[in-house]
């Protein structure tokens, strides 16, 4: 209850009070298929559909199994369009508050890979044998991977004892091309 009221207040927030700070032209995420404020279908219905094809059977519950394997697979993406607006800003500085954010949340998934690793027998279902677990196990790992660049440029920062990290920008990128 307490979680859906939480995410129900912070969609007021960004609907309401914080609305004027949404910076719409850094925010493509998933443009080059659907229409902008659509972007988010891009990681919602691969992961859905997943989650509807491949779910453990924890209780039973088609809906509670969904929506778990749902939540797990979204998760491990969720972090794509915050990553793709910062390499698409033009200089991308970010904030090492920022960055420590998202290191954390890729300590999570490790931490979350870990038990799974020892787990992922748990969830063998009926239908598709150890899949679901196997599938568990690569979400964790994808996250991982997709941290893998920012968490470099996030040590060197570190290491520089920098207040801003900086990532190579596309426009970089292209420069160097």
């Amino acid at each position: 209850g307490i979680c859906l009221l939480s995410v129900f207040a912070c969609i007021g927030l960004l609907l309401g009070p914080l609305k004027s700070t949404y910076d719409s032209s850094g925010d493509a995420f998933g443009n080059f298929l659907l229409p902008g404020e659509y972007g988010a279908l891009f990681l919602l219905l691969p992961c859905l559909l997943a989650a509807v094809l491949v779910h453990p059977t924890l209780n039973s519950d088609f809906f509670s199994d969904v929506s778990w394997a749902f939540s797990m697979y979204l998760e491990s993406l969720a972090i794509l369009p915050q990553l793709y607006m910062f390499q698409k800003q033009r200089r991308a500085k970010i904030d090492m508050v920022m960055g420590h954010f998202i290191v954390v949340l890729g300590l999570a998934r490790a931490l979350d890979g870990f038990f799974w690793l020892f787990s992922y027998q748990e969830l063998v279902s009926v239908n598709h044998g150890a899949l679901p677990g196997y599938l568990a196990m690569f979400s964790q790992l994808c996250h991982l991977v997709i941290l893998g660049d920012f968490l470099y440029y996030y040590y060197l920062a570190l290491k520089k004892g920098d207040k801003t990290m900086a990532l190579p920008t596309s426009a970089a990128i292209a420069d160097n091309v």
